[in-house]
């Protein structure tokens, strides 16, 4: 068994990336362009301050960034407090590691209002012991400092955590952290590169199973 676990949130814990694509697809044909599957494809998993960064450059857009972040955070969140429900496996998961006594965090790009009331809504709050999020460090993933940050506030050393992440830029976060990773491969967000992973799976319901196998290298 890790020694504890450290959970993304969008993707994870909910199905959360279509709310994510609308918000931006709406904020892009109100700003005069179209966003390709691409790139809704490579920002996942990415901080909305990032997002529009290098939209902004991208597209020639005079708006500010931190306001386009701010102004797509409060989009989601009003979505995700009528629509979120926690991914299937997720409650199960989360009563089988508490039962083991595992220290549980979440470490989110999204920023601290976002990320508390997803939890909120989510029922899932009391789990978690450190809740890290983007407006706690300097850099987002792929950079590993929330990880770390994360690992700190649980007292357990980088490499006794495991962390669950459906995004390339989370898994390429968690292994820069020196993290053990299972690699969450879901549909609404194809095509992400989680090779770096330890080990991936289509489900929550996949990783119970797992981590009892003595053998698996996740576990």
């Amino acid at each position: 068994m890790p020694q504890a676990v450290i959970f993304d949130m969008d993707g994870v814990l909910l199905d959360s990336e279509p709310m994510h694509m609308q918000v931006q697809d709406n904020m892009a044909a109100e700003l005069g362009f179209k966003m390709t599957r691409a790139e809704h494809l490579a920002f996942v998993g990415i901080s909305p301050l990032a997002t529009w960064e290098q939209l902004c450059a991208r597209h020639g857009l005079p708006q500010n960034p931190q306001e386009l972040a701010e102004e797509q955070g409060r989009r989601y969140l009003a979505q995700a407090l009528e629509k979120a429900v926690p991914r299937a496996g997720l409650l199960p998961l989360l009563d089988y590691l508490q039962a083991r006594d595992k220290p549980l965090a979440v470490a989110s790009s999204n920023q601290r209002e976002t990320v508390d009331a997803v939890l909120g809504k989510l029922g899932v709050r009391d789990f978690f012991r450190a809740v890290v999020t983007g407006s706690d460090a300097e850099r987002s993933k792929p950079w590993p400092d929330i990880f770390l940050k994360a690992a700190r506030l649980l007292r357990v050393l980088p490499a006794d955590c495991l962390v669950i992440e459906d995004a390339a830029t989370g898994v390429a976060a968690a292994r820069s952290a020196g993290m053990r990773c299972i690699g969450l491969c879901v549909p609404d967000a194809p095509f992400q590169d989680l090779s770096s992973a330890d080990i991936t799976v289509s489900s929550l319901d996949e990783i119970i199973p797992l981590l009892e196998n003595k053998s698996c290298r996740c576990g």
